[in-house]
């Protein structure tokens, strides 16, 4: 086989095998807004869940600390009746 650099020539002008684009010129790529839109949407869940998992944690730290507390309370005040 001759190699296309010794004769100068193109792989596509000698009949050699070139891979077929990926997407074809009449088809429609997606636009950079879309694309933007797209990311932004998915950063403002992402934001929105992570907050609701802090408030969540908050929330759960916050009733586990003023049970403790109300627990506490209430030995200490059944120790004062005697």
């Amino acid at each position: 086989m001759i190699s296309p650099l010794a004769t100068r020539l193109d792989v596509r002008e000698s009949g050699g095998s070139c891979l077929p684009p990926l997407i074809g010129s009449k088809e429609p790529v997606l636009s950079s807004a879309l694309l933007t839109a797209t990311l932004l949407t998915a950063a403002l869940l992402t934001a929105a869940l992570l907050a609701a998992t802090l408030l969540a944690a908050a929330l759960l730290a916050a009733t586990l600390f003023f049970t403790l507390v109300w627990i506490f309370f209430c030995i200490h005040d059944a120790f004062l009746c005697y």
